[in-house]
């Protein structure tokens, strides 16, 4: 009888910073596994605080292909001291 490999499941619960960082982190390093995401908002939107981000958080964004989108959105350029923490 031939093994059936099951499909891993993961439930990051809401769409905050590490919601999407997980997802994004398994979308690229395990294509398999499917992840479905639950917010308990209608529609994301910005809140009004800021985040600060230590240098290694950034790295992690870089390695993830996601440090020109983030630029983008936030007006930050890649100038900013990276021995200083990132504010988004």
């Amino acid at each position: 009888m031939p093994s059936v490999l099951k499909r891993f499941s993961i439930v990051p619960s809401g769409a905050g910073m590490g919601g999407l960082v997980l997802a994004v982190s398994l979308q690229k390093y395990s294509p398999s596994t499917q992840v479905d995401i639950y917010e308990s908002t209608n529609e994301l939107a910005e809140v009004g605080v800021g985040i600060s981000m230590f240098p290694r958080v950034w790295e992690i964004f870089r390695d993830l292909e996601l440090e020109d989108s983030l630029l983008e959105v936030t007006g930050t350029t890649r100038e900013a001291p990276r021995e200083c923490s990132r504010i988004l």
